[in-house]
């Protein structure tokens, strides 16, 4: 479900800014050459609510690394449109609204902080009837 999330904030960028801009949720050694995103899911909580139904709550960092010279201003219009963006992203088959949005630059890259948080229904244990028998009858 993560890798649903993942590919729908990355189909959402691409989407804003083009294919121009690499978008990855991969580490990379050497580190990332601008402009391009990088998606990180920060820490993720599970939530059980009654009736089998979990919250589960997916807090994510979409860090912008910007191309060489490009200011503050350009990446508060970046994070501007990031937002709008990320707004509602598709997951699968369905369409989910993104949650607490926050941005800063931090040593001159952004980031753009987003939920995604899901209910998801678990199935409970079934336990199948055994037999039983019975003497029924009218009392003398």
């Amino acid at each position: 479900m993560i890798d649903d999330v993942l590919q729908g904030i990355g189909a959402a960028l691409k989407d804003e800014f083009g294919s121009d801009i690499r978008v990855t949720a991969e580490n990379t050694e050497q580190g990332l050459s601008g402009p391009c995103f990088f998606v990180q899911l920060i820490k993720p909580q599970d939530e059980p609510f009654p009736s089998h139904v979990t919250r589960w709550v997916q807090p994510f960092d979409v860090i912008y690394f910007p191309a060489d010279g490009e200011g503050l201003q350009a990446m508060y219009t970046i994070a501007r449109r990031g937002i709008a963006a990320l707004q509602i992203i598709e997951i699968g088959d369905r369409k989910t609204r993104g949650t607490q949005f926050s941005y800063q630059v931090v040593d001159d890259v952004l980031h753009i902080f987003v939920n995604y948080d899901l209910f998801v229904r678990t199935e409970s244990e079934k336990y199948p009837m055994k037999t039983i028998d019975t003497n029924v009858g009218v009392k003398p």
